[in-house]
C-alpha cells in the first residue's frame, strides 16, 4: 500500500480525479505480480486520491486463483504453506461470503475483485502461543495477513472476511465524517453484521452467535478498564496505542447494534430490523455526493424508527459510554444471567433454538 509518490498538484481536492497508468516489468520465472487492479502488467485508471491510497501491489512467489461470479473475476493470491486450513478452504470463504453480502445489500461488482492472503510468523511453543490476524478493505479488495500456526483458525478467517467485505459499504460508501469518533459503527457496526450475516447465511450456529457476544465482547468490555470512557475522548493517538482503547468502539459499536436490532424488532413485531435503518442510511449515501456519516445523521434515522426515546439512550450509551442495559431488550427465548457483575445472553430452556437463530439473523 501507498507505493508512489505522488505530485501534489495532481489531485487540486479529495474529489478530483486523474487518470493513472502504471506498467510493471515482468515478473522473473516462477513468480507473479498482482494488485487491486487484476493481474495486468499494464494497468490504467481513473482515480482520486483516495482511491489511489487504497490500492494495494505485490509481487513474489504467490498463487493466484480466480473464479467467475456475475461477469466479474475474483482473485484469491496467497503464499506459504498454511498449517492451520487450505488455499481451497479460503476460496470457500469468499465463495460463499461475496454473494451473500451482495444479496444482502441488493449490490453488485462493477470491477473485478482482489483478496490478498499474507502469512506472518509468530512463535507457537509449550511455553509461548502468540498469533495475530487482520485485514483492511480497499478498493474493489481487500487485504489480510494471518499467523501461519495453529492460533489461526478457519473459524477466525471466516470473520475476517465477512467483517473486511462489509467495509465495502459500512466504511467506504458510508464515510466517517471524524474517524475515531464514529468508530463505534464503522467498525463495531460491521463486527455486528458480519456475525448477524454469518448466522442468517448458516456460517455459525445459534450458539456460536452467542458464545461469541459473551465471550468476545460482553465479558471482556465489562472488564476493561476503559468501558465507559465518553466517545469524545477517544482519539487517534489512544485508539493505535492502546489495545482497550482500540477494542473499546468494536465492542461498544457491536453491543448498541445488537440493542437497536432488539429493540426495532420488537416495536415493529419483526417487520423491520436494523437492517431497514442501515439499508435508508446506504441509499442516502447513493444519493448524495458528498455523504458523510455522522451523528446527526444518524440520530435522524433512529427518531424516524424508535423515537425521541433512542436519541437519549444514544447519547448515554454512545457519547457518554454508559454501560448498555438489556434486561428489557433481549427477544423472546433468550435470558440475561449475571455472574461477578459480568452478563451473559444465555437461551431459554423453552426456546424454539431454530425460531431463535432465524428472528435473530432477520
Amino acid at each position: 500500500m501507498r507505493l508512489f509518490l505522488v505530485p501534489e498538484n495532481l489531485f487540486q481536492s479529495d474529489s478530483d480525479s486523474a487518470r493513472i497508468e502504471i506498467n510493471w516489468a515482468a515478473p522473473a520465472a516462477g513468480h507473479i505480480f498482482h494488485s487491486n487492479f487484476g493481474p495486468g502488467l499494464r494497468q490504467k485508471a481513473n482515480l482520486t486520491k483516495d482511491m489511489l491510497y487504497s490500492t494495494f501491489f505485490i509481487g513474489g512467489d504467490f498463487r493466484r486463483y480466480s473464479y467467475s461470479w456475475k461477469n466479474q473475476t475474483i482473485y484469491l493470491v496467497t503464499r506459504g504453506n498454511w498449517s492451520s486450513f487450505t488455499d481451497q478452504q479460503v476460496l470457500d470463504i469468499l465463495k460463499a461470503t461475496i454473494p451473500a453480502q451482495m444479496d444482502f445489500w441488493k449490490d453488485r461488482l462493477d470491477a473485478p475483485f482482489s483478496v490478498s492472503l499474507l502469512p506472518t510468523f509468530e512463535e507457537w511453543t509449550d511455553s509461548s502461543k502468540s498469533y495475530s490476524l487482520g485485514g483492511s478493505g480497499l478498493l474493489n479488495s481487500f487485504i489480510s495477513f494471518s499467523s501461519n500456526n495453529p492460533g489461526t483458525e478457519l473459524k477466525m478467517l471466516r470473520w475476517l472476511y465477512n467483517h473486511e467485505l462489509l467495509h465495502r459499504w459500512i466504511g467506504q460508501t458510508l464515510v466517517n465524517e471524524e474517524e475515531e469518533k464514529q468508530y463505534w459503527f464503522s467498525e463495531g457496526f460491521t463486527d455486528y453484521y458480519a456475525y448477524k450475516l454469518m448466522l442468517r447465511n448458516n456460517q455459525i450456529s445459534l450458539e456460536d452467535f452467542l458464545d461469541v457476544i459473551n465471550k468476545e465482547v460482553l465479558a471482556p468490555h465489562y472488564q476493561s478498564p476503559v468501558r465507559t470512557l465518553p466517545n469524545s475522548e477517544l482519539t487517534q493517538q489512544k485508539f493505535w496505542s492502546d489495545r482497550q482503547y482500540n477494542k473499546l468502539p468494536y465492542r461498544r459499536g457491536l453491543l448498541y447494534a445488537l440493542l437497536l436490532d432488539s429493540q426495532i424488532k420488537k416495536k415493529y413485531h419483526g417487520k423491520k430490523s436494523l437492517d431497514n435503518l442501515m439499508k435508508n442510511l446506504m441509499a442516502q449515501a447513493k444519493k448524495s455526493g458528498d455523504f458523510k456519516f455522522n451523528h446527526t445523521v444518524f440520530q435522524d434515522q433512529l427518531d424516524t424508527y424508535l423515537g425521541s426515546a433512542a436519541i437519549t439512550e444514544f447519547g448515554r450509551y454512545i457519547l457518554h459510554g454508559n454501560l448498555i442495559n438489556f434486561e428489557e431488550s433481549l427477544p423472546a427465548g433468550l435470558l440475561l444471567e449475571t455472574q461477578k457483575d459480568i452478563p451473559a445472553i444465555i437461551i431459554s430452556p423453552l426456546a424454539n433454538k431454530k425460531k431463535l437463530a432465524d428472528l435473530l439473523g432477520k
